[in-house]
């Protein structure tokens, strides 16, 4: 029983918590536990300056306007937000052209995930997800008591339709789909959603993360965001984190109906997104020209990564994210210690443990990276 509840704890990045209960935590790598922030205890690292590629963070940073509307805004520091935010939902709502009412302001798209669980999904109900899956949701899964059902991707990294419908079934609460997909990067197609959708019980919530849309080509991804009046069941998940720069402020949010805005609104944090980024998200909306340097840079330092990869021997998703998927085909600790050890830090998930996702940096962290790499041996 205590390991139990100490394996869901620690995959939530409540280890602390874990502790308090007596639970025994000790010596938990990120790798292990994928929490949040966490860095590998490496003492090797700490002797070189780390270059941070495993939390796929915006190289540019946010918008110069954003930059300058918080240090005019310091007094705000002080202040709770508006506690219905009832500026930033009609911000987000004209931005999107929908209600205000179906926008529901979050803690970055991480909470938005939260709520969706604590909202929509069972005890004993199922999860139908993609697998390799962001590591994030199966903690979520084993915290609601439900059961886990992950569709394979192919082996082009894409979702078969007809699999993804074959794991619902009565018991189903939640179908969630990211899109770009995180881990792998790779873009489910319009046609895919809208087969699911029209093909799915209408008393199925629907979920698609598109945290990292701004970075997938427009020849391949189109959001759902349009959809969501003809599905009263889809909710859509977007980040500032990404390509708005905006991770350090921690705010995401939802779009749904008011069916499912009102219970989202529900569970979520009282105050999560702060004064200072409510502030920030009207003028990083603005800068859309910020958004396209940082998707136009981000394209091409990803491919300079990718080729370079690739030309170092190693198997790579095709990626339309801010990062790229290594698999290597075996355990990938030791590439995640090489790494660790030339002060790269990448990401290993504990559910999908023999590959490393890299983010996209700048240019120069991504040739000491190929250097670095240059004297691994693939073993």
């Amino acid at each position: 029983m205590e390991t139990s509840r100490r394996r869901f704890l620690e995959g939530l990045g409540l280890g602390a918590l874990a502790t308090g209960m007596g639970l025994g935590i000790q010596g938990v790598s990120r790798a292990e536990t994928d929490r949040p922030g966490q860095r590998e205890p490496l003492a090797s690292a700490s002797k070189v300056s780390q270059i941070r590629l495993d939390q796929n963070e915006n190289p540019l940073g946010p918008s110069p306007r954003v930059a300058k509307i918080l240090s005019s805004s310091t007094s705000r520091i002080s202040e709770y937000p508006q506690m219905s935010y009832g500026s930033l939902r009609e911000v987000l709502g004209r931005f999107h052209g929908v209600s205000p009412s179906w926008v529901v302001p979050t803690c970055g798209s991480t909470e938005a995930l939260q709520v969706l669980f604590r909202a929509f999904v069972r005890e004993g109900s199922g999860v139908v997800h993609a697998s390799p899956t962001f590591h994030q949701i199966p903690p979520l899964v084993e915290l609601a008591l439900a059961e886990s059902r992950s569709v394979a991707s192919e082996k082009d990294g894409t979702l078969d339709p007809r699999k993804i419908l074959r794991a619902i079934d009565r018991r189903t609460s939640l179908l969630l789909l990211i899109n770009p997909h995180n881990p792998t990067g790779t873009v489910i197609d319009q046609a895919v959603l809208r087969q699911v959708l029209s093909a799915v019980p209408t008393n199925l919530v629907v979920a698609v993360d598109e945290a990292y849309c701004h970075y997938a080509s427009k020849t391949l991804f189109q959001s759902v965001v349009p959809l969501i009046a003809r599905h009263p069941g889809l909710v859509v998940l977007r980040s500032f984190s990404k390509a708005y720069g905006l991770a350090g402020l921690r705010v995401g949010y939802a779009l749904a109906q008011d069916s499912l805005s009102v219970q989202l609104d529900r569970q979520k944090l009282v105050a999560g997104v702060g004064s200072l980024a409510e502030s920030a998200v009207p003028v990083a909306l603005e800068d859309q020209a910020h958004v396209q340097r940082s998707v136009d840079h981000n394209k091409v330092v990803r491919e300079e990564l990718a080729k370079g990869l690739i030309g170092l021997g190693f198997n790579l998703s095709p990626s339309e994210a801010s990062f790229v998927r290594v698999d290597l085909g075996r355990d990938a600790s030791d590439l995640v210690s090489f790494l660790a050890e030339g002060g790269f830090l990448v990401h290993r998930s504990a559910f999908d443990p023999k590959a490393v996702r890299i983010s996209v940096g700048t240019a120069p962290q991504t040739r000491a990276l190929l250097d670095r790499l240059r004297n691994w041996s693939h073993g």
